[in-house]
């Protein structure tokens, strides 16, 4: 199932990954992610909002220490053969990593962020939606049962 989606005002036909595609997708961005998150120990989303400017510069740095440009093409390449963008009447595969370059460099790097945030969604969003039930379960967050 494609999901249409317009970005800077560029319409975007997104599609999941497939199986084996998305669980190397995943490995490849859980090792660069991992090391981020365990600069944020102990820290709660509101603290990270307001106090400790010092810890969350440092899992900033230690996720973009461990990003390679080879890692960051990786996931580039599998999302942009299942995407495409809508080019005048019709839509064009961002499979070609020469197009997708002259497409996003005309987007630009937010436009090019967005549509990567949102295939990450596509493709893992029920996942994710699935860990936080999960982790609210745990910590009793969730609302009691009825």
């Amino acid at each position: 199932m494609s999901v249409e989606m317009t970005i800077g005002g560029n319409v975007y036909r997104l599609d999941k990954l497939g199986y084996r595609r998305a669980r190397a997708v995943l490995v490849r961005v859980a090792k660069v992610v991992a090391p981020a998150l365990g600069q944020l120990e102990g820290l709660s989303l509101k603290s990270l909002a307001s106090a400790d400017v010092g810890k969350a510069g440092a899992a900033l740095a230690a996720g973009i220490e461990h990003l390679t440009d080879e890692d960051l093409e990786f996931v580039t390449q599998a999302f942009g053969d299942v995407s495409s963008i809508r080019m005048g009447d019709g839509w064009a595969s961002l499979a070609d990593e020469a197009k997708r370059g002259v497409y996003f460099d005309r987007a630009g790097l937010a436009e090019y962020f967005a549509w990567l945030r949102h295939a990450f969604e596509v493709t893992y969003g029920d996942f994710f939606a699935e860990l936080r039930a999960a982790a609210k379960s745990k910590s009793g967050d969730a609302a009691p049962a009825r």
